[in-house]
């Protein structure tokens, strides 16, 4: 039995659904996944602040979705990517208003510490500063009340969240500014046979 840590409030990607079942474009590829290795997998939702913790500490087996970088890839052993996303910049909407320029803005970005944006963000735009938020609603409460001028998020998710928690508030946007693969992921030295036969599975499906 593989224990599968997932997001549940990064949805489309990974939710709880309303019978508290995993759910998600992730969660559904990996189930079919483990199915044709014929595998027994559950999932449990783990908030993103301690999903990298739980792998440590062997609480869960697998991260269900972690954006491929070279800094992950030396930290944890990732399967092939199964599925694409990207980044993109969530600022206030207002009538008139162009998309956010991160080239001349010269505030503060929010952006979540554990996701792979921070990196991104110090290496293409020096000149911003970096909140390093708890997770989505704090990357984004920090743009609601003035602290950021804009949130770097999962092009996807961030949309979600924005539609959920503020409505109307957020000028929403048309594409990536950064392509993301995602994938599954297991600490170093613990990719057992079963974890094996789920990433030949993804390479496969």
């Amino acid at each position: 039995m593989l224990t599968i840590g997932y997001d549940p409030e990064f949805a489309p990607i990974s939710f709880a659904g309303d019978s508290g079942r995993a759910d998600g474009r992730a969660v559904r590829r990996l189930r079919s996944a483990c199915e044709q290795a014929r595998l027994q997998c559950r999932f449990v939702p783990v908030a993103l602040p301690d999903q990298e913790a739980f792998l440590a500490d062997g609480k869960i087996d697998l991260i269900a979705v972690l954006a491929v970088t070279p800094q992950r890839l030396a930290r944890f052993e990732l399967s092939q990517p199964f599925l694409g996303t990207g980044a993109a910049w969530f600022a206030p909407g207002s009538i008139g208003a162009g998309p956010f320029d991160p080239d001349i803005a010269t505030a503060n970005i929010a952006t979540p510490a554990n996701g792979p944006l921070v990196r991104v963000v110090a290496e293409r735009w020096p000149h911003l500063g970096i909140i390093a938020a708890r997770d989505y609603r704090d990357a984004l409460q920090r743009v609601i009340d003035g602290e950021a001028s804009a949130a770097a998020l999962n092009f996807d998710a961030g949309k979600h969240r924005c539609e959920e928690l503020f409505p109307g508030r957020f000028a929403l946007p048309q594409r990536p500014f950064f392509d993301i693969p995602l994938a599954v992921a297991c600490a170093r030295g613990r990719r057992s046979g079963e974890i094996e036969r789920l990433f030949g599975a993804i390479e496969t499906h």
